[in-house]
């Protein structure tokens, strides 16, 4: 792609207060004086990874490709040590007479137990597995394993993977290891496959100077290659300690798939180096997992291309559901340190349309809190956040979505995904956004029922409110959308699929739904005139895209009196030109020229600018245009317009009202001939 000329520096001599808020709760403020002759700059950011693997400070990293996103069947990768007689040394020794029992009992429920290269073919190939899939392991090349172990496997017929530290084969430690020549012969009879495990086995990788770092994973790769004969393809981390900066050297090193320790089921979809393993005194979890019945839903992983087009602008009257929406171009997010409008981000951050984004931490209508539920990675503001620990089992399954300039990505959520920007930029390269929804409302341009829903466990995912919503249509086109009636989602589903929506997921809704294009607020939650939208941590932008530089472009210069309300930190970067150079993996942009007006963190809601109409009264974005959308079955009324730039322009600065060829609809009125269809159906 070719790049775009570099941003001219904005200068900015201004105070900006900050609310820095920890769980959701404002919990101070301190101002920050920047150089007039320098731009606002990104500062560093610090990950969480799980707690088998406390973090460090994560580490610029650019990974190549290590998303895993073909399989759809999760399988058990169970991890065992020594294998003694009787007499355990240690609590992960496990006796010759547990394994016997552990195996029979996975026999018994009708575990197939596979070999790991056919785990790793189906997560990168989507090659087939069977039902109840397991994947044993073992590690440290003990002896044990060779004596008690490897008889079992043999009687079961039962396919392992020993997992074995080079600098101890055939040396007697406070155990004895198994030597070459065992570990030949196992290779040669072919029912255990052997892999690496590092050299010395440090405790923890994190902690090693990149010199031994370099040893540990490449010379002992080296040494099992030459000793077996055969390419070593997998790792498994001592203890389960790595973080971004041990997965790239075992990246560069060849390995094509590394294991941790922590709990968790192997499925799509799969960060190569952080894939979680069960210990077998977790085999009653397993065992439980493999009788359970299948979910109602279970999403299969999307990564699709963002096809470069003109913004275009729409509305649905469905029956008792009204959408609106805007569609095209290119598509970021903005996160705050505190809450704002709508409309007052966008026209910080030079955008032709905006959206309220995922859901927050402190949902009180008044509160200045600004943490979100799960990971957050944005193109404009603050760092990296991995989102509240507690957070993601809870979250498990929802959509996550992943933003590149040329890809978008929904897909299902797994605890271990995402705990640093090198995760999410292992996930999809050069991602400069993400974020957690709430659910999905149209998978692979189905619209999901109320069955499927309900597995997202979302409390008011069936209450009857304004929904807000984005996704990506069936042509490619990013879209930002929301209804103006109050439905419930799996009705808003229905509609959604006849406009021809591919993926689609559900933004907090209610109070906080605020589509807006330019400074008109085509639909709120708040139905009050005085406040157009409600103020929040998170938005999506939309950008015209500018085919002659392959790049977003602002659509109009903004004066400095509508800049003073933003609330952004000082070193957030809110610039939509794509030239700018990638910071600590966000890929984030130069910043806007915020004037010299103070800014407010969450300025009353008093305050907040005004749109042209107010929002209650706001008029129909049904504009001549292009007829229905290929798809649409039955609605009474959809139209959608092109807008060229020299619209977008005038339809920026001036509000609906100046541009001609809409009609008189009211979303409060529809709100109420809603309610009234509802109370008629009861």
């Amino acid at each position: 792609m070719s790049q775009p000329s570099a941003p001219k520096p904005y200068r900015l001599p201004l105070l900006i207060a900050l609310t820095v808020v920890l769980g959701g709760v404002a919990a101070g403020a301190a101002a920050f004086l920047v150089s007039p002759s320098s731009p606002l700059r990104q500062s560093g950011g610090s990950g969480t990874f799980p707690s088998f693997s406390p973090p460090t400070a994560p580490v610029e990293l650019a990974l190549a490709p290590a998303g895993l996103f073909e399989g759809s069947r999760p399988a058990a990768v169970l991890m065992y040590h020594d294998v003694v007689k009787s007499g355990k040394d240690v609590s992960f020794d496990v006796t010759r007479a547990e394994l016997k029992q552990q195996l029979q009992q996975l026999k018994k429920v009708g575990a197939n137990v596979i070999p790991l290269a056919d785990l790793y073919d189906h997560l990168r190939t989507g090659k087939e597995l069977p039902e109840k899939a397991v994947v044993l392991t073992f590690d440290d090349g003990y002896l044990g394993q060779w004596e008690n172990a490897y008889p079992l496997l043999k009687k079961f017929g039962y396919p392992a993977t020993y997992f074995v530290h080079t600098g101890v084969v055939g040396v007697k430690t406070s155990k004895d290891h198994m030597t070459w020549e065992q570990l030949q012969t196992l290779e040669k009879e072919g029912l255990v496959s052997v892999e690496c495990h590092t050299v010395t086995h440090p405790d923890d990788l994190r902690k090693v100077s990149d010199t031994q770092l370099d040893r540990e994973l490449n010379e002992s790769k080296k040494v099992l290659e030459e000793k077996l004969g055969r390419k070593i393809r997998f790792l498994a981390y001592p203890v389960g300690n790595a973080d971004s900066r041990v997965a790239k050297v075992a990246h560069d090193a060849g390995y094509e798939l590394a294991f941790t320790m922590g709990p968790g089921w192997a499925g799509s979809p799969a960060d190569a180096f952080f894939v979680p393993r069960f210990g077998f005194h977790r085999l009653r979890d397993v065992v439980a997992g493999l009788e359970a019945t299948a979910p109602t839903f279970v999403a299969q992983s999307q990564v699709l291309d963002i096809v470069p087009s003109d913004l275009e602008m729409g509305s649905l009257d469905d029956e008792a559901c009204m959408v609106r929406w805007i569609c095209g171009g290119r598509m970021a997010g903005l996160r705050l340190i505190g809450r704002q409008d709508v409309p007052t981000i966008i026209k910080a951050a030079k955008a032709a349309a905006g959206l309220n984004g995922t859901f927050f931490s402190d949902a009180r209508v008044n509160s200045a809190g600004a943490g979100v539920v799960g990971p957050i990675l944005n193109r404009f503001g603050p760092p990296f956040a991995p989102g509240l620990p507690g957070d993601r089992e809870r979250i498990a399954g929802r959509p996550l979505v992943v933003i590149s300039r040329e890809k978008m990505a929904f897909l299902p959520f797994r605890p271990e995904l995402a705990f640093d920007p090198a995760g999410v930029e292992r996930l999809i390269p050069g991602a400069t956004d993400c974020f957690v929804g709430g659910a999905w409302l149209v998978h692979q341009g189905r619209a999901l029922t109320h069955a499927e829903m309900e597995s997202f466990r979302l409390s008011n995912i069936f209450d009857f409110r304004p929904r807000a919503f984005m996704g990506i249509d069936s042509q490619g086109r990013p879209f930002l959308g929301a209804s103006s009636t109050g439905n419930q989602s799996d009705r808003l589903a229905q509609t959604l699929e006849k406009i021809g929506v591919r993926e689609c997921v559900l933004l907090d809704s209610g109070f906080s739904t605020s589509l807006t294009v330019g400074q008109q607020v085509l639909v709120t939650g708040l139905m009050r005139k005085d406040i157009p939208a409600r103020p929040v941590p998170h938005a999506l932008l939309l950008y015209p895209y500018d085919p002659e530089t392959k790049s977003e472009r602002p659509v109009i210069e903004w004066g400095l009196d509508d800049l003073k309300l933003l609330a952004v930190a000082p070193d957030a970067q809110v610039s939509p030109d794509a030239g700018a150079a990638p910071v600590n993996g966000g890929s984030q942009d130069a910043g806007p020229d915020l004037g010299n007006a103070p800014a407010a963190v969450n300025a009353p809601l008093a305050n907040a600018p005004a749109a042209d109409t107010p929002a209650s009264n706001a008029p129909s974005v049904n504009a001549p245009g292009n007829g229905p959308v290929p798809g649409a079955n039955g609605p009474k009324e959809q139209t959608a317009k092109r807008l060229t730039m020299e619209e977008l322009q005038v339809y920026l600065k001036d509000g609906l009202k100046s541009w001609p060829g809409h009609g008189d609809y009211d979303p409060a009125t529809a709100g109420r001939r809603h309610r009234r269809r509802r109370h008629r159906r009861r």
